[in-house]
C-alpha cells in the first residue's frame, strides 16, 4: 500500500481539527495529540508562509508591470474587463493595481428565510474562488490566494422577494371575492 506524504494531508487535517474543534470548544491536543497538533501546526505555518510570499511575488509583478503602462494602455485595458465587471456578483479593488477587478465567486449556501419588513429574506454565502485583472494581469486562481492577497473569502449576498412575487401564480383575480 502506497503512504502518502505526511505534509500533503496533515496542514489540512489540523485546519479541519482546530475548526471542529473550537466549535465544539474543545482544544484539539486533547483529541488528536500533542505532537500531531505540533507537527501539523508546523506544517500549516509552513504551507502558508510558501503562499503568502508566491502570492505576494505576483502582486508585486503586477503592480510593476501596470506601472509601466501609459495611461491610455491602462484605459483600455480597463475597458476591455467593463463586461465582466458589469455582470460580477462582486467587484473589487485589484491587490496590485487598484483597477476594479471582478471576483469569481461560488455561491455554496443559502440561508434560512426570515421574514422582515413585509418581505422575504435570505442571504446567499459565497466563496472567492479567483480573480483576473485585465489592467496589470494579476491572476488568482484560488480561495487561498485570494486570502493571502489580502481579499476577505466569503461574501453574503441578501436577496428579497415580496410575498406577492412568491404566490402571484395562485392569484386567480376572477374568482377572489366572487362568493
Amino acid at each position: 500500500m502506497e503512504t502518502i506524504d505526511v505534509s500533503l494531508w496533515l496542514p489540512r487535517f489540523i485546519r479541519v481539527a482546530e475548526v471542529i474543534c473550537s466549535h465544539l470548544s474543545l482544544d484539539p491536543s486533547d483529541v488528536v495529540g500533542t505532537e500531531v497538533m505540533k507537527q501539523g501546526r508546523a506544517l500549516v505555518d509552513e504551507e502558508d508562509k510558501k503562499l503568502a510570499h508566491a502570492v505576494a511575488t505576483r502582486i508585486a509583478a503586477a503592480k510593476a508591470f501596470a506601472e509601466h503602462l501609459l495611461d491610455k494602455e491602462v484605459q483600455e485595458r480597463h475597458l476591455a474587463g467593463l463586461a465582466s465587471r458589469q455582470s460580477a456578483d462582486k467587484v473589487v479593488p485589484c491587490p496590485a493595481c487598484g483597477q476594479d477587478v471582478a471576483l469569481d465567486l461560488e455561491p455554496i449556501r443559502r440561508t434560512n428565510e426570515r421574514l422582515e419588513d413585509d418581505e422575504i429574506r435570505y442571504d446567499i454565502i459565497s466563496v472567492a474562488r479567483g480573480l483576473e485583472c485585465p489592467v496589470c494581469d494579476l491572476t488568482l486562481s484560488t480561495t487561498a490566494e485570494v486570502s493571502a492577497a489580502g481579499l476577505p473569502q466569503q461574501y453574503t449576498r441578501t436577496e428579497v422577494e415580496s410575498f406577492e412575487d412568491r404566490h402571484l401564480e395562485y392569484y386567480e383575480p376572477d374568482d377572489y371575492g366572487n362568493d
